[in-house]
């Protein structure tokens, strides 16, 4: 597995090193655990739902949920403010981004930098997991967050997003009309006051 390149700085200032990424320049005799570079083992075994979300194992990633229901919260972080689903959303695994909402993972969640998992998913490109993660928010606020940069998940795709940006932005409009469509009507409902 290659590390995938680094991140633009206004989007990820705060993204941890790849954990589970081999480099070349890591010479094999000093890897343990399966093949992984040592350094990586005490990351591991910190955050193992969080490395089997990065690697999109959704087996795994279920054995890791069941082993850490006996105490970890849904909105568990690592050192980054990074939760299981940042970590899914960045890669693209759209299964993995899946079970871990269905686990209790908020779409919500700002990391360090205060991307969301729909910031990571939309500035990437990750048109699959982008519309597990959209089909999670329930409110017009989950598209609206903003990150560090004072950008929406839309702003970051119209910046960052290159082989499918116009997907990508289709599907934030799309997503956003509708839940702004739901509000509206919601609202209409509501006896006044």
């Amino acid at each position: 597995m290659s590390a995938p390149p680094p991140p633009p700085a206004m989007l990820f200032s705060a993204r941890p090193a790849p954990a589970l990424a081999a480099t070349t320049a890591t010479p094999k005799k000093s890897w343990s655990v399966s093949g992984l570079p040592a350094a990586a083992v005490p990351w591991l075994s910190r955050f193992p739902v969080h490395a089997a979300a990065q690697l999109g194992d959704v087996a795994a990633l279920q054995r890791a949920l069941d082993t850490a229901a006996l105490g970890a919260p849904a909105d568990a972080t690592d050192d980054d403010k990074w939760t299981p689903l940042h970590y899914a959303a960045w890669e693209g695994h759209a299964d993995a981004v899946a079970r871990l909402l269905e686990a209790g993972f908020p779409v919500r969640a700002a990391n360090a930098a205060g991307a969301t998992p729909i910031h990571l998913a939309a500035g990437m490109g990750r048109v699959a997991a982008l519309a597990v993660l959209l089909s999670a928010c329930r409110a017009p606020e989950d598209l609206q967050q903003l990150n560090e940069d004072r950008q929406t998940p839309l702003q970051l795709a119209e910046k960052l997003c290159e082989e499918s940006k116009d997907q990508v932005v289709a599907m934030l409009v799309a997503r956003a009309a509708e839940l702004a469509a739901a509000a509206l009507s919601v609202a209409a409902d509501e006896p006044a006051q």
